[in-house]
């Protein structure tokens, strides 16, 4: 597969892809972004499986950018996803739950995340092996091939998302950060990769 060709452009294009059900993550991602310096030179797309359901989950948020439901299509999917500059894949429950007092965190600072227990890192995937930088929260699996910050970018509050975002108006830098996560997913996942792996334990044994 080809890797996307990061340029400097006017309108950034952000998005992510999923079964509608996700988007319900992002409605505080979306009001974040709205609040980004540059979030009128920009689009959202949501590359989803019901663009009827994802206009109904977000009809109500009034934003500075232009957001587009794609119906998922086997045949354009790959070419609908290489649209994003700047994906974000959340996996986290909204909201986090700042812990109040000491008894129930050991600081006040503590933050309590709620995650499904099938949560895994597959949706962030398709963006890796097409060449596209990704932004991701703290769910465990988001840290599953321990990507550094050469290769993968992470948030947890409103200013962390911003400052990535600022990070990523930079095509070179979105270029240099998707190729190395593109090699490390290859050199993680690559059925030949993995077979060779194989081999080379089996010679030990």
């Amino acid at each position: 597969i080809d890797l996307k060709v990061h340029k400097n452009k006017s309108e950034l294009i952000v998005g992510t892809h999923g079964n509608h059900v996700h988007l319900y993550k992002y409605i505080d991602i979306l009001k974040t972004i709205n609040q980004w310096e540059y979030s009128n030179t920009l689009k959202f797309i949501n590359i989803t499986d019901s663009v009827s359901k994802s206009e109904k989950i977000l009809k109500n948020l009034k934003l500075n950018f232009e957001i587009e439901h794609i119906k998922w299509n086997l045949d354009s999917f790959t070419d609908d996803l290489k649209k994003i500059d700047i994906a974000i894949v959340a996996t986290l429950f909204p909201k986090k739950i700042k812990f109040k007092n000491f008894r129930k965190g050991k600081y006040k600072s503590d933050y309590s995340f709620r995650f499904k227990s099938n949560t895994n890192q597959g949706r962030a995937f398709v963006f890796y092996q097409l060449g596209i930088p990704v932004i991701e929260d703290l769910s465990p699996e988001s840290f599953s091939l321990n990507f550094k910050e050469d290769s993968s970018l992470f948030y947890h509050s409103d200013k962390s998302l911003i400052k990535n975002l600022n990070k990523l108006k930079d095509a070179d830098f979105r270029d240099k950060l998707s190729k190395n996560a593109n090699k490390k997913f290859q050199e993680t996942f690559l059925t030949k990769n993995i077979a060779e792996d194989f081999i080379n334990f089996l010679d030990t044994i």
